[in-house]
This record gives structure tokens, sequence and C-alpha cells, in this order.
């Protein structure tokens, strides 16, 4: 079911109209839309740059300051455990969008889609190795309000192993996910600053990733350069709950994140010095804390 409906998404041919408000009133749509991606004048003034939820597709290279503590003081007796012998980088690549299904001047209703690509770089040999590819789905209803705001609600947030077929990792620790949530943001776009905000709570839960509660605050900062192009930098913080965990105590209770970026925007293309502190993205890591800093490359589509 789910591969059905990431296929639609990523090969339903949508019907590209022309972007949907100017500078001064972004938060307003001409006309009535069908199966149309984000409208990139408009959308991305209402979506948080550093927000690891956004459907943003990304790629990120990082140096893990962790990687001894969250990663290798892993057992490395368990079945396909993670190796980084010889280890020269660690990338995260992200592929996502969101896929208008109805829009009007005052709302719309759409689909998200991701796919979340951990992959390890060696020198000798010169190889890359995949861990823990995980995918996303999400349906929401955006509201669009006057004073250039918006409201997101998103009823069902879909995230699991199963999306993307498979993962590599300790299979006694969290390396099966599947789990859902609903979300509620908000977003107000002042005169080059996109603050935002949200909450998510968790209805749904069959695996050992039992994150409860998740709220975050955020904003992000363009200042025009020439045209098209941007200065930009961003932040997101947040703080997690999870409930009671019986082989990973560590992992209980309220835990912090953050996401820094600094960079440069070129239309729908941003390229950024990014700075995170978070819980990892690879469900084997999940209860560890890690600090990374690096490249990202990130896209609106």
């Amino acid at each position: 079911m789910y591969r059905v409906i990431l296929l639609s998404i990523f090969f339903c041919m949508p019907i590209f109209a022309e972007d949907s408000a100017a500078a001064d009133t972004k938060s307003e749509a001409k006309e009535r839309f069908y199966f149309t991606f984000r409208h990139n004048d408009n959308d991305k003034y209402f979506t948080g740059w550093m927000d690891p939820r956004a459907f943003i597709s990304r790629f990120y290279v990082t140096h893990n300051f962790d990687w001894e503590d969250a990663l290798m003081s892993r057992n490395p007796a368990a079945y396909d455990a993670w190796d980084f012998d010889g280890a020269a980088a660690l990338m995260y690549g992200r592929v996502a969008t969101e896929l208008y299904i109805f829009r009007m001047k005052s709302f719309g209703i759409g689909v998200g889609a991701a796919v979340d690509i951990p992959l390890v770089a060696r020198k000798q040999p010169a190889t890359l190795n995949l861990y823990n590819v995980m995918g996303q789905i999400a349906a929401f209803i955006d509201v669009y309000l006057p004073y250039q705001m918006k409201l997101r609600i998103t009823p069902m947030f879909h995230e699991s192993v199963h999306i993307a077929d498979g993962y590599r990792g300790d299979n006694s620790d969290f390396g099966i996910i599947s789990y859902e949530f609903a979300a509620l943001e908000l977003y107000k776009y002042y005169k080059g600053f996109t603050f935002y905000g949200g909450v998510e709570a968790t209805y749904s839960a069959p695996s050992e990733r039992v994150l409860a509660f998740r709220g975050h605050l955020g904003f992000d900062y363009r200042y025009n350069i020439w045209r098209e192009i941007n200065f930009i930098t961003g932040i997101n913080m947040a703080m997690l709950y999870d409930k009671t965990l019986t082989r990973h105590p560590e992992a209980e209770g309220w835990h912090p994140a953050v996401n820094f970026g600094v960079g440069i925007e070129f239309d729908r293309l941003i390229t950024a010095f990014k700075m995170s502190f978070q819980r990892g993205f690879e469900s084997v890591t999940y209860h560890y804390a890690q600090m990374q800093a690096g490249l990202e490359v990130a896209v609106f589509y």
C-alpha cells in the first residue's frame, strides 16, 4: 500500500501554474490548483528550513563528533552491526517533496513523502555503505490566514522502515521503526523572517521507537542579495519526550534537539553550513544524542 502511495506522489504529473503570490502577499494563492508541487515564491516562506520534519530534499556531508559514543560503542558482536573501520565521511541523503491534491486561496489539502538515506563513505576500499533507510508519508491540511500566516494540520504522519523496504543494524535495538503521530504547526512571515512552531503527539507506536511528544520553535531569515539570490540563516529548537524504555533507560524522558544553518539561497537551492545536536536519524542510533557539523545542500520542490 505504501509503495502505491509513494509512486503516486513522485510520478503523478502535476498541473504547473504560475507562482502563487508576490513577495508582499506570500500567504495568498491567486487561483484554484490541482496536483501541484510547491509554489516557490510563496511556500518556501511557510516551511521551516531547519526543521528536520520538513519535506525538503537534503544532502548533508557531516562530521559526527560523537561517532565513538553514539555509533562505534555498540555491541560489535550484534548481527550486521555498524562498522566504521576506514570511514572517511558520514552523509545523510533525504529525498522529499509535497504535493497539493487540491489548493485554493484560503486552504489546501496535500500529501508529503520522504526517504531518509544514511551513508558511510570509506577510503579503502572506496565504497559507500547504506544504513537504515527509512520512509515517511503524511497527509495535511493548510489553512491560509490573514496577516501572512499559515496553519498546518497533519492528522496522519507515518514513519517506518517498511516504506523504504529495510534497515541495517542491530535487530535487538531500534532497528525496526513504525509509528504514527498527529501535528499542528503555525507559520508567520514578517519582513524577511519566517517564524514557526508546533507540537506533535504519537497515537500509534507498535515499534520500540516510542517518541510520545515533540514541541518545536524556529525561524528563518532571508536577506536579498540580487534577484533570486538570498542570504539565509535559520534555527530549529525542539524538546522531545520518550515513553519508558526497558532496554535503553538513557532514552527516557525529555531530550533537546537543535539545528542551525547559514548559507546562500539560489531560488530553490540552498547551500549552507549546518550544525545539529539531536538523536540519530538512523533507527539503531535513535537513543544517542549526536553533535554534527558540515555542509548541506537543500532543494525546495
